[in-house]
Formats: structure tokens, sequence, C-alpha cells
């Protein structure tokens, strides 16, 4: 489990290369359990800047929460984008 190799707090983050050198996981395997634990209760944070971590207080993962949810609104708006554009049969 990748929780096991996590400390609390973002001050205690582990970066994604270290994580993937300690279980021998390459990075987007890492990121699939990642995804997993968390939609288990496990409260893993993370951050581009410091890597990931184990919420120490509710400040913490909320933060992290609002974090995803403006990259999935992100996302969203690019789809949206995306989807709106006309393509060029002719090209």
């Amino acid at each position: 489990m990748i929780s096991d190799y996590l400390n609390r707090g973002q001050g205690s983050a582990v970066t994604t290369r270290k994580l993937c050198e300690w279980t021998g996981l390459d990075t987007r395997t890492l990121r699939q359990v990642v995804e997993t634990e968390r939609r288990g209760g496990a409260p893993i944070c993370s951050s581009t800047v410091y890597g990931y971590y184990l919420a120490d207080n509710e400040a913490e993962k909320t933060a992290c929460v609002r974090s995803m949810r403006h990259r999935a609104a992100e996302i969203l708006r690019t789809a949206d984008a995306l989807e709106a554009a006309e393509v060029d049969n002719n090209a």
C-alpha cells in the first residue's frame, strides 16, 4: 500500500519519483494504486510541487479536494470546448 510509505503533513510529502523507486511501480501504476486507496478511504493528498502525503488535518484535506475539483472543472471546460469545435472535413 502506498499509504504505508507516506507520513502525515504536506511538509513530509514524498515525490512520485521517490515512491516509484521505493515500490518498483511505474508512474501510471502508482497513480492507479493511489486512486484505489483514496476511494477506499485513505486520506492521501498530493501536490504537484511536493508530492504525496497523508492529510494531517482537515485543512490539508480540504485544500487537496479543492485542487482536485478545480482540475476536474478545467478538464470539463476543455472537453466542452473540444466538443463544440468544428471539424474541417476538407483537410
